[in-house]
Order: C-alpha cells, then structure tokens, then sequence
C-alpha cells in the first residue's frame, strides 16, 4: 500500500513503519530495485514515532495494537487527521466512511477523522 500512496502522491512523504525484519527487509528491498523518491521504510515501533506531522496514517493491526494508536492518535494528530484501518475497526470509533475492498478476503476498510468520529474518552 505504501507504494500505491508514493505513486498517487509523489509530491508528499510516505513513511513505512515495520519492527518485523523479514517485511522491513523485503520493503527495503524492493525500493532498491523499485526506487521511489519519496518513499521511505524505517524499521521501528510505531508507538516510538512522532505522528504529530501526520495526515494520513495507515494501518494494518490486530484490535489490540490498534485501540493503544487510536489513544496515540488522538493525543499526536491534529484535528482533521485520517487514519485508514484495513480490516480492523477501533473499537467504539465511528468511522467516517467503510468500504469492503475487492480483494480475495473482501477485507473491510475503515476511514476515521481525528476530531470528529472517535469518542471523547479513547
């Protein structure tokens, strides 16, 4: 996904996150040989990261991790911020829209805003 966002918006930094090493390595591998200016891959923990400069964050996380980013999220991220989950919802969060992707597992996709659709208390 972090190539398609690259390709779809050259003019704007894409970072990738993974602590995993063998995705960190094969994501560092394929910018070798597909290079793209403004992709970067960091092999780190997102919960180490500043997202305060954050626009857009994307994520792929089991509900666990994922209810202690939307608490990161909602403390880092400014107003208006999107997150995009691939088929994990945050849990008491009111998506600003969900979509099923034509993908083999009809995986659900939820899109969040910062400041609008989440609960007071996360």
């Amino acid at each position: 996904m972090a190539y398609s966002l690259a390709r779809r918006f050259p003019d704007q930094p894409v970072i990738g996150m993974e602590l995993s090493i063998l995705p960190w390595l094969y994501s560092r591998l394929r910018l070798t040989v597909q290079p793209q200016p403004n992709l970067h891959f960091h092999r780190m923990d997102f919960m180490q990261a500043d997202l305060s400069h954050a626009a857009l964050v994307v994520c792929y996380l089991l509900p666990e991790p994922m209810e202690a980013l939307a608490r990161k999220l909602v403390m880092e991220m400014a107003p208006g911020g999107l997150i995009l989950s691939n088929t994990f919802a945050i849990r008491g969060w009111h998506p600003l829209d969900q979509i099923t992707a034509p993908d083999l597992y009809r995986s659900e996709v939820y899109l969040y805003e910062i400041g609008n659709h989440q609960p007071d208390q996360v």
